[in-house]
Formats: structure tokens, C-alpha cells, sequence
């Protein structure tokens, strides 16, 4: 009997794509995991898609867009199921301490490697608890003006109360476990 030349997969009318990407640059650091598992099923036009974790530490000051690269601006979300896209950027204070010195930026230095461990073990521990889509942790190294952000964070999430509580634990845990520390620059 020959062969068809329409693959295995096709013939059943269910795709199967994995996509597993791992991008670890110099500038800037960033680490992109994404178990990306999408079943389509032409008959019913069903989409699932496992949540995606992008974390990101950046020199400078942290920009909602420039520091997404085009092909991650282009990663798949389940949006039909995307009730709340929620972003929070912290920026740099033009006080700082108990005392509310005046400061003109902070300069942020990081443990890398470990740094990146963290956020990821924290994005991961949210989407397991709050069962996120997608999270993206950016965060600053080196030096950060006043007014200018030194964090984002995003979530994408079925409804927004999930969403914000898992967004305020990401960054209460953040400021605990990553280890990245500030140091004030005086005017």
C-alpha cells in the first residue's frame, strides 16, 4: 500500500506542537521558558496553551517593550481564556530610607545566576497557586534614575482577583528571596 504524503498527525485532525525555548542572552540576561503545548483541533477549533514564564534582568531602567524581544511579542497566549492582563511597574522614588534622603537614582547589583533561579521558582510557585497563564518578571541592574522603573511585572489571568493576588506574592517574594540589592545615589 503506498504511503500518504499527509503525515501521521494530520490524518488523525489533531496537531500536536511543542515548543520549548530557552534563550539565555548576555544582553540582557534573560531566561524564556516556555513548555508551550497547543492541541488544535480542526473539527472544534479548541486551544489550550500551558502558562509561559519569561524572566528578564535588564541594565538600566526597565521599559514595558523594549525589552521584549519581536519573536517573544509573537509567543502564544491562550487569549480566548485572558480575562486580565495586569502590569505593575515600580519606579525609583526621589527619597529613599527612613529618613527620606533625597537621592538622584539607585544602582542595583545582582547575583545572576541565582537571581534568574529565583524569579522563575517564584513566577512557577504563582502559576501553580493562582493558575496564571503567563507571567513576565523584568528587573534593573547597574544604574536607575529617579522616575524611571526598575521592575515590571506581568500577568495574564482567567479573572483579575487571581491575578492581582498573585502579582502583590511575586513581589513580596521578590524583595525576599532574589538576590538583588539597591544602593542609593545621592544628588
Amino acid at each position: 500500500m503506498p504511503k500518504s504524503s499527509t503525515p501521521r498527525r494530520t490524518r488523525r485532525g489533531v496537531f500536536f506542537l511543542f515548543v520549548v525555548r530557552v534563550l539565555l542572552m548576555t544582553a540582557p540576561t534573560r531566561n524564556v521558558y516556555a513548555l508551550s503545548v497547543t492541541n488544535t483541533d480542526p473539527h472544534h477549533g479548541n486551544i489550550s496553551t500551558t502558562p509561559i514564564i519569561d524572566v528578564v534582568i535588564v541594565e538600566g531602567p526597565v521599559s514595558p517593550m523594549s525589552n521584549i524581544d519581536t519573536d517573544q511579542r509573537a509567543t502564544p497566549t491562550p487569549r480566548h481564556q485572558t480575562g486580565a492582563i495586569l502590569t505593575f511597574l515600580g519606579t525609583v522614588r526621589a527619597t529613599e530610607g527612613d529618613h527620606h534622603a533625597p537621592i538622584a537614582a539607585l544602582h542595583y547589583e545582582a547575583f545572576e545566576p541565582m537571581a534568574q533561579r529565583e524569579l522563575h521558582a517564584i513566577a512557577a510557585a504563582a502559576i501553580e497557586r493562582h493558575g496564571l497563564h503567563s507571567v513576565r518578571l523584568v528587573h534593573s541592574k547597574g544604574h536607575v534614575a529617579v522616575g524611571e522603573a526598575s521592575i515590571l511585572v506581568e500577568v495574564r489571568s482567567r479573572h483579575r482577583a487571581e491575578g492581582l493576588k498573585a502579582m502583590a506574592e511575586m513581589l513580596d517574594g521578590l524583595k525576599e528571596r532574589v538576590p538583588i540589592w539597591k544602593s542609593p545615589l545621592v544628588s
